[in-house]
């Protein structure tokens, strides 16, 4: 029996992980990506990048789960979940 070290695709699978070919990372499935696109269904990386202050380019790394989400992000996503405007 072979042993998955060194194998970053069997490894991936059992840590459950997303394998990213041409990285040398392993991205652990986010939930914040589905969440996102359901709160703006058009344009969810503007808007994502809007709240946080940061380039699309950024947002669409929070989005995917490759970069955990800033918390002013996942506060402002609570507060609209919850009925609480500015």
């Amino acid at each position: 029996m072979r042993a998955p070290f060194g194998n970053s695709q069997i490894v991936a699978r059992e840590i459950q992980g997303h394998f990213r070919p041409g990285r040398d990372k392993i991205v652990q499935p986010r939930q914040f990506g589905k969440v996102a696109r359901a709160l703006w269904p058009e344009k969810t990386v503007f808007h994502v990048a809007e709240i946080c202050g940061c380039e699309e380019r950024q947002a669409k790394r929070y989005l995917s789960g490759e970069y955990p989400v800033p918390y002013i992000m996942l506060r402002r996503v609570n507060d609209l979940m919850q009925g609480i405007t500015d």
